[in-house]
């Protein structure tokens, strides 16, 4: 059986390659989210995606996710990538729970692996 190339990149690898898409799509929006792109350079998406949610927790927005919000495309957002099934395994489960009161605080829901 011939395996996707998408299944076969580890996924380290493959949510710092959806970080940097993510990026482009937010370029697209006339949107550069800086600081991201800094810390995706330092030590790599996941690392850096659970400091930012360790860091502000559930109750504070870091500004990406609202400027994402105002553009309606929240999609792109940290929050919703480490939520997303094939990336739940590199996140604890106070990391995940973070992303997803952050993300419900503002109306979005994003159902875990086990749901």
């Amino acid at each position: 059986m011939v395996r996707d190339k998408e299944d076969s990149i580890e996924p380290v690898a493959r949510f710092q390659d959806e970080s940097i898409v993510a990026i482009h799509a937010c370029k697209a929006l006339g949107y550069v989210p800086t600081y991201w792109i800094r810390m995706l350079n330092e030590s790599g998406g996941a690392v850096q995606a659970a400091k930012l949610l360790l860091t502000l927790g559930a109750e504070r927005w870091q500004s990406g996710l609202v400027r994402l919000y105002e553009l309606r495309r929240l999609d792109l957002s940290i929050e919703y990538m480490v939520l997303d099934p094939p990336f739940e395994s590199l996140f604890t489960d106070s990391e995940r729970d973070t992303a997803r009161k952050r993300l419900a605080s503002i109306g979005v829901s994003r159902p875990s692996a086990a749901d």
